[in-house]
């Protein structure tokens, strides 16, 4: 799978969090190992009700068994690559973006790594890889 320019960067139109009856876009990338993500220039929106200062992590879903998860600060740009994601559920390793499939990219607040862990869910976006 080749290295990759691809940014992805969030915004109310991909925000299927908030989206009503299925109405945010998806991103369409291209197959990589890695992209970066760039919240630059939009404001990731926190809940009014949850008390909470905003996100503290991203988490990546490819099928049932392959949930990741990693730290981030909710502000600067990251490259979300293989060494970024830390397993939640599944022995596969975050391998990068196959041709094909479907991620889910979910940005917010959780309490990782409690046992019971929860995810305060602030943007999510969809991406289908070419």
């Amino acid at each position: 799978m080749p290295e990759s320019n691809v940014v992805v960067a969030p915004d109310d139109v991909h925000n299927h969090a908030v989206a009503k009856d299925g109405g945010a876009l998806v991103y369409d990338i291209p197959p990589c190992t890695s992209l970066r993500f760039d919240p630059t220039g939009y404001t990731i929106p926190i809940p009014k009700k949850s008390g909470l200062a905003g996100p503290n992590s991203i988490h990546l879903i490819h099928a049932k068994d392959e949930y990741f998860r990693a730290p981030w600060d909710g502000k600067m740009p990251v490259t979300l690559e293989p060494a970024f994601f830390t397993n939640i559920r599944g022995t596969n390793r975050f391998a990068g973006f196959a041709s094909g499939e479907t991620y889910i990219l979910g940005v917010g607040h959780d309490n990782y790594p409690e046992p019971e862990m929860k995810f305060s869910v602030m943007w999510v976006g969809m991406m289908k890889v070419k």
